[in-house]
């Protein structure tokens, strides 16, 4: 899907975001990843992608 993106004009972000358990966990209990499993994959996951939005939002001004 990445390629399909790019040949469309559009930049995928480069983390994947994979089928955790951790997820599923965090929702049951009422928690986000982050606050369920502060040092785990998904929680990693979470913050990369968080810190790529942020900078593609900040390459384009907003």
């Amino acid at each position: 899907m990445p390629a399909q993106m790019e040949v469309d004009g559009f930049r995928p972000l480069e983390v994947e975001l994979a089928a955790r358990v951790a997820y599923s966990e965090a929702a049951l209990a009422g928690k986000t990843p982050g606050w369920y499993q502060p040092n785990g994959a998904a929680a990693a996951d979470i913050v990369q992608f968080a810190k790529e939005a942020d900078d593609l939002l900040s390459e384009n001004g907003l």
